[in-house]
Order: C-alpha cells, then sequence, then structure tokens
C-alpha cells in the first residue's frame, strides 16, 4: 500500500486507473502486529483486519485529496479458504462454498 500511496501522491490529479493487490490473507497466515497478537488464536482473521485497515488508509487518502467522491472503486478477493471444512485447512482442487465464496 506504501507504494500505492506513493504513486498516488505523485499523480494528484485524474483521471488515473490504481491497481493496488494485497496478498497478506494467504498460507501460511502471519499477519503484521498488532494484528498477530490481536488474532494469535485465528491468524487467517488478522490477515483480513490487517488488510481491511491499509484498504481503509486507500479510502482516506482518496478522501483527503478530494479523489473519493468521484472515484468507481472495486474490492475483490481471488477465493476463501476452507478454514478446517470438509477436512482441508486452506484451499486445495475442491469446490465447497467455503473456498468458491471468500468469509471476508
Amino acid at each position: 500500500m506504501a507504494r500505492a500511496l506513493a504513486w498516488l501522491k505523485q499523480h494528484p490529479e485524474g483521471p488515473f486507473f490504481l491497481w493496488v493487490h494485497l496478498y497478506d490473507a494467504h498460507d501460511p497466515y502471519q499477519p503484521p502486529e498488532p494484528y498477530k497478537t490481536k488474532y494469535a488464536a485465528e491468524p487467517y482473521d488478522g490477515g483480513i483486519a490487517y488488510e481491511d485497515s491499509v484498504v481503509g488508509t486507500l479510502l482516506q487518502q482518496l478522501k483527503a485529496r478530494g479523489l473519493y467522491d468521484g472515484a468507481t472503486i472495486a474490492v475483490m478477493a481471488d477465493h476463501g479458504e476452507s478454514l478446517g471444512a470438509h477436512g482441508e485447512d486452506t484451499h486445495g482442487i475442491f469446490l465447497y462454498d467455503e473456498t468458491i465464496r471468500c468469509r471476508c
């Protein structure tokens, strides 16, 4: 996100297309502090909470720069995780709801 915010600072006027790919909620789940400690029993949730916070930072910056109101913002995920359902800890070859729909 730091790189995206730096780019945004260098391009203060629109129109622009900004793509931010966050990968923190993937196995192995190792969110940074304070999310690592706060979600020690559920590190996947800690990764989701961390990513939520950095998306919030981007939205705050867009608002502060007067770019939010005219923006089209799309947030998506690539897949969910089984988290123990159906005997699968992460995701694999099965198409259960847990893996084709995010719980985020």
